[in-house]
């Protein structure tokens, strides 16, 4: 200090004390002024990675201070760094878990049902009418997501779908308890799963409502909230509910089986190191016994309609070759290959591989079981007939909780800096989640909340989920308000023994059927959707089927019909106009109901107000 004072009284020190603070700032400007230029010429992927490059640097300048011994300066940062890692960073996570649940789950409880939701619903009310899956109509789903929509329909009522994203949201949440349950038991604190949640709800809250609520999200949840059962509560009970929960995965979807060795693996990781041999093979025998008994108890209800040998005939249309299937060697190689070629995908494998190599004991076990479950899910999609986007659930959940491992390894980390700790924790959830949901919208879930109490589960306004489909401003050819007051009208004015035929042709199908709580003269799955997707002619079954309804309605749009469609459906549309009357039309959507004498053409009524209400 005193230099300094010496310095600035002599002219040359003030000269060059002077000169160096003008540097010092023209180069700093000079910095700041570069950097959208250093910013727009880097490599395109790393610019979509913001966050990434904002930690890297926070790292670098941590580094900096470090090596020129800030002394002073490490001492405080490592304090923060380590704080963080204890609760900061945990707290951080929970509160964004929260945020975006209370901004999704109001508005989630309107959205309107895909078709699969819709077909389920339609089979399980048409069986609880006496009409049977698989014989009475062509199908080959498993019937876990029947059962499901049974359970739902019997409990709270045909034609409500609001239960469905209600359990559907509560599934969600019971995730999130569970995965913070098993972290803090298993990896040592709450942080691993909680940043694990966190990854994979910006993955589901990204998804729109053709892809909420699938089974291959459910049969996936099962399988991995067995594994974190097994893992956080080794013991007999623990072997049984997970068993149980393996039995309800296979009754949705055969591909669940892939998990069964990850969860064997985590079976073997339940037993006392000093069990060998025959402790085991107990444990193990008695898992494989209570799945076989649960899976039969599953499959039961089938035996006793005496329709299991024809959900078995079923499934030949989805066989490989068959009408449905577009898989062959190539499209499984590369549905295989498209989920490695994702950059979460080597991270986590790269991670878990080198725990494997560098831990020991039950880390390693874990760790291995956790590899082998992400090895079942890369392999779920691959033999399926058609690859949806709702296979990507499987890979997306077990990636996601498998990600906490490798978080609760890099937190404990002994001999690295804490602040670089909570750095690269940070890193790797900003490089394996999706980021900010789209559909996490608090407007739109206080609008909801206003809906809900007022007992308007179909709001005025199409909720985000489904906006990409019914919002007129995109031009899509089933406005929502349409849409809306169809439902709603359907369900005022037809009887719960009337049958509606849904010859909606356009997408996304709207679901009708499930919605309005009333079954459907087609005998298919989907109603006419399964001549688009299995590519059988049923055209002239489902022309018998509408002729001999006696109580029937159709909602059909005739303006499709001057459209090109691989569902051009012209005898069916004859048959309407034949057979049928019009009776009120919302926009492009008609309602006809059948004609006392055949062969009049009445003209469309126009809607009204009252017809709305």
């Amino acid at each position: 200090m005193m230099g300094f004072q010496t310095n600035w009284r002599n002219p040359a020190g003030r000269f060059v004390a002077l000169a160096a603070l003008v540097l010092g700032i023209a180069s700093g400007a000079f910095v700041i002024f570069l950097l959208p230029e250093i910013y727009w010429s880097l490599p395109v992927p790393l610019r979509q990675r913001r966050a990434e490059l904002v930690l890297a640097c926070v790292a670098a300048v941590y580094a900096v201070v470090c090596w020129k011994g800030q002394k002073r300066l490490v001492k405080i940062t490592d304090a923060a760094a380590d704080r963080a890692l204890a609760a900061g960073l945990a707290i951080v996570a929970a509160m964004a878990a929260l945020a975006m649940l209370a901004s999704w789950v109001p508005h989630y409880l309107l959205w309107p049902w895909s078709r699969d939701a819709d077909t389920f619903a339609t089979l399980a009310q048409s069986w609880d009418h006496g009409i049977r899956p698989y014989r009475d109509i062509r199908g080959y789903n498993f019937p876990g997501a029947i059962y499901l929509a049974w359970i739902l329909g019997k409990t709270f009522g045909w034609g409500r779908t609001w239960p469905l994203y209600a359990l559907d949201a509560t599934a969600l949440l019971a995730l999130g308890v569970i995965l913070t349950a098993w972290s803090r038991r298993c990896l040592g604190g709450a942080l691993p799963g909680l940043a694990a949640y966190v990854v994979f709800l910006t993955f589901y809250l990204n998804r729109d409502f053709e892809t909420v609520a699938q089974r291959d999200w459910h049969a996936s949840l099962g399988m991995v909230t067995g594994l974190l059962i097994m893992q956080a509560w080794p013991g007999r009970a623990s072997v049984a509910v997970a068993a149980a929960l393996g039995a309800a995965a296979l009754s949705i979807r055969p591909h669940a089986v892939f998990f069964l060795p990850a969860m064997a693996c985590a079976i073997l990781e339940g037993v006392d190191e000093s069990s060998v041999g025959t402790g085991r093979a107990r444990r193990l025998v008695v898992w494989v016994l209570l799945l076989i008994a649960f899976t039969a108890m599953a499959f039961a209800p089938l035996l006793i309609a005496g329709i299991a040998a024809d959900l078995v005939r079923g499934l030949r249309t989805a066989a490989l070759g068959d009408a449905y299937s577009r898989a062959d060697a190539n499209t499984m190689a590369r549905a295989f290959i498209d989920q490695l070629a994702q950059p979460a995908a080597p991270i986590l494998i790269g991670l878990l591989a080198a725990m494997i190599a560098t831990t020991r004991g039950a880390s390693r076990r874990r760790a291995g079981t956790w590899l082998i479950a992400v090895a079942g899910a890369l392999l779920y999609r691959v033999p399926h007939p058609v690859q949806h986007a709702y296979l990507a659930y499987p890979l997306a959940l077990t990636g996601a909780v498998a990600l906490a491992l490798p978080i609760g390894w890099i937190v404990a980390g002994a001999g690295v800096p804490s602040p670089l700790r909570a750095i690269a924790v940070a890193i790797l959830v900003a490089e394996t989640s999706v980021g900010i949901p789209v559909f996490c919208n608090l407007d739109a879930s206080m609008r909801a909340i206003g809906s809900i109490a007022r007992g308007d589960t179909l709001p005025e306004w199409p909720p985000p989920g489904g906006d990409a489909w019914y919002d007129p401003r995109r031009g899509r050819w089933y406005p929502w308000q349409d849409y809306r007051d169809s439902v709603a009208y359907l369900r005022r004015t037809t009887a719960p023994d009337t049958a509606i035929a849904n010859v909606l042709r356009e997408p996304p199908f709207p679901a009708i059927n499930g919605p309005v709580g009333r079954i459907s003269p087609f005998r298919a799955e989907s109603g006419i959707c399964w001549m688009w997707l299995v590519h059988i002619d049923l055209e002239p079954e489902f022309v018998r089927a509408l002729e001999r309804e006696a109580d029937c309605v159709v909602v059909w749009s005739p303006g499709e019909h001057a459209l090109p469609s691989q569902l051009p459906l012209d005898r069916l549309a004859e048959v309407i106009r034949r057979d049928f009357r019009p009776e009120v039309s919302f926009g492009r959507i008609e309602i006809w109901r059948r004609a006392a004498d055949r062969g009049r053409t009445d003209p469309v009524l126009p809607v009204n107000d009252a017809a709305r209400r």
